[in-house]
């Protein structure tokens, strides 16, 4: 059996949920246990009867050290690794190797030489144990966050802030006002108008600001991305609009590949990929959010607007690929990114297709003789007070002002059921 002064001797690593490893110096060695417990009272018997159960998991207060000449980039490298959601793997001199997850971090740089954080860890439990099932939709949009987060890591680590040039901080900032731009023929209401304004004014400023807080960029980058998922309109207004948003972008870039511009540096390239990206994992989003469909045919155009878009990413990032990474000047896209991409996108489609087995099928009808519009809904549909089958069956057939008395016979009509 090791003694206390071995295992002080040992090293005190920290694995973030990024799977970055950090080696700091560590002075607490504290934890906390607690049970599940149970307690009844009756009113004609004295005292209180408790059940205990299980433990909880433990609290750790944790108070670690960076230190030498880098300490400050150090530390900003694991306030950034500590942003990602998932669990830390940490190997304790005293207790071993746990599995926790931060409650809160405090960062003290106040001292010469020296980093300070401190902060409260809890054991966490892990995904295996227990098992249980989640809402598809809801299982689409906690994808989608951890994907944000992944996009926003990777254009962290590959922008700095000391590394952003003006040049740079122009090509995102018409990034921005041209998918700003694309995002307000559809707004309906005054409340997404003011958040999407405020959403836009945030990233600005903070692109602006970019070469000292970079974090706020990253997200604010995300959310303005993001906005329309959750606009007061249909599904197909939405999917458009982030199309529309996608090839604005999208446009800025290739524009410059084109024209063999030295602006399109590995940088440029990583910001277009971080908004493809973030664009693309937004229209699946919007796809099961609010749904308003109507029938199947509904559901597969939204499907194939979607894959067109993933597909035309694909295709960007290769052309502007380097030949190789063994270059300053080399771009590759982040694997990582992709791979979740791909996943939410199949989690997706998957989806819709389940819901589409449940929407109403197309059907064709030719007249067999001349008709009118409401005699053809009450066949087709039946009536209703509000004449709204009537709406539909022009809608869905383009009837216009010729064709409201009289619809002729071998006339094709398209309805749902």
């Amino acid at each position: 059996m090791a003694s206390w002064l071995d295992r002080v001797n040992n090293d005190f690593t920290i694995t973030t949920g990024d799977g970055k490893t950090y080696t700091p110096k560590w002075m607490k060695a504290t934890k906390e246990k607690e049970f599940n417990i149970a307690e009844f009272e009756f009113p004609e018997v004295e005292g209180t009867l408790v059940y205990r159960s299980l433990s909880k998991g433990r609290r750790y207060n944790i108070e670690i050290y960076f230190q030498g000449d880098d300490h400050l980039d150090v530390a900003s490298n694991f306030d950034i690794s500590s942003d990602d959601p998932r669990a830390w793997k940490i190997s304790h001199p005293y207790y071993g190797l746990i599995t926790v997850q931060p409650l809160g971090l405090s960062f003290d740089n106040s001292k010469m030489n020296v980093s300070e954080i401190t902060g409260t860890l809890v054991e966490t439990i892990t995904e295996e144990n227990p098992q249980g099932s989640l809402d598809p939709i809801d299982s689409i949009n906690f994808n989608k966050n951890q994907l944000d987060l992944t996009v926003q890591t990777n254009l962290g680590n590959q922008i700095p802030p000391l590394q952003i040039t003006p040049i740079l901080q122009n090509q995102m900032l018409s990034q921005v006002q041209s998918a700003y731009q694309n995002g307000l023929p559809i707004i309906r209401i005054d409340t997404d108008a003011t958040e999407y304004f405020n959403a836009f004014t945030k990233v600005n400023a903070a692109i602006t600001g970019y070469t000292t807080q970079a974090s706020n960029a990253l997200i604010f980058l995300s959310d303005l991305y993001n906005s329309p998922i959750n606009f007061t309109t249909s599904v197909k207004n939405r999917i458009t609009t982030l199309t529309n948003q996608f090839n604005s972008v999208r446009t800025n870039v290739m524009t410059l590949l084109l024209q063999n511009s030295p602006n399109l540096t590995p940088k440029a390239k990583t910001v277009y990929e971080n908004a493809g990206v973030t664009i693309i994992s937004a229209a699946a989003v919007a796809s099961v959010t609010n749904m308003d469909y109507n029938n199947r045919n509904d559901i597969i155009a939204i499907i194939e607007a979607i894959l067109a878009l993933y597909q035309q990413l694909l295709a960007d990032l290769d052309a502007l690929q380097s030949a190789n990474a063994g270059s300053t000047t080399s771009y590759v896209p982040d694997a990582n990114s992709l791979i979740e991409l791909n996943s939410l996108l199949n989690q997706t489609v998957s989806s819709l297709f389940t819901v589409g087995l449940s929407s109403k099928q197309e059907r064709i009808l030719y007249c067999e003789w001349d008709t009118n519009l409401i005699l053809l809904a009450h066949r087709l549909y039946g009536l209703l007070p509000d004449d709204s089958t009537i709406q539909t069956l022009m809608d869905n057939n383009e009837i216009g002002l010729s064709e409201l008395l009289e619809i002729k016979k071998g006339r094709k009509i398209i309805y749902y059921v």
